[in-house]
């Protein structure tokens, strides 16, 4: 699904920059005018867009954290959403350096079918030493997951989620984290499977 179809247009592309954009995402018609400037500076590997549920522009996204504790990586929306440094670039709204993509390989396709593969992409992408990028002015409208809800469904949408999470912080995880993350399971299976 995602992932893969991803990397095979992108394998297709020949320009400089690649502009995912997920078939539920509406970009303002400026909103690429806004990301091409960041990448005058080399190491800049991707810039994402600020995204609105709709134009009423309530409940802003596309700006993130990420963070390690009680032995996982998790996310969040950013505390604040001014442009700069965010932890990830969504694969739905977001231009990426074609060839620093490719030095990466593109999305990692053990995520299949969905969800956290552009927090890996851009996980890499800093550890390479690139910058990942939020820009305020570059805006779309973005009915988030009514794809994947309607093909896939809420719950096991939920599951996947989770499991490619664990699957990312495994991945990721320096060995003492991963200690932790052996440590914590226990915890982390009763806060799935008693307190749902």
């Amino acid at each position: 699904r995602f992932a893969a179809n991803c990397n095979n247009g992108v394998a297709f592309a020949d320009g400089e920059y690649i502009l995912l954009l997920n078939n539920d995402v509406a970009p303002t018609e400026d909103a690429l005018t806004h990301l091409l400037p960041h990448f005058e500076a080399s190491d800049v590997f991707a810039v994402g867009c600020l995204e609105y549920e709709s134009e009423a522009r309530t409940e802003p996204a596309g700006k993130n954290k990420l963070w390690f504790e009680r032995g996982r990586f998790i996310h969040s929306k950013a505390d604040d959403f001014k442009s700069g440094a965010t932890a990830w670039v969504s694969g739905g709204s977001g231009l990426f350096d074609h060839s620093k993509w490719q030095a990466l390989h593109g999305f990692d396709e053990n995520f299949s079918p969905a969800y956290w593969e552009d927090i890996d992409l851009s996980y890499r992408a800093r550890e390479a030493g690139w910058k990942v990028l939020f820009e305020s002015k570059a805006v779309v409208y973005h009915k988030h997951e009514t794809t994947n809800s309607s093909v896939i469904g809420r719950r096991k949408m939920e599951r996947i989620s989770w499991r490619n999470g664990t699957y990312f912080t495994w991945k990721h995880a320096t060995w003492w984290q991963r200690v932790q993350m052996l440590v914590w399971a226990p915890y982390w299976w009763w806060q799935r499977k008693v307190l749902g």
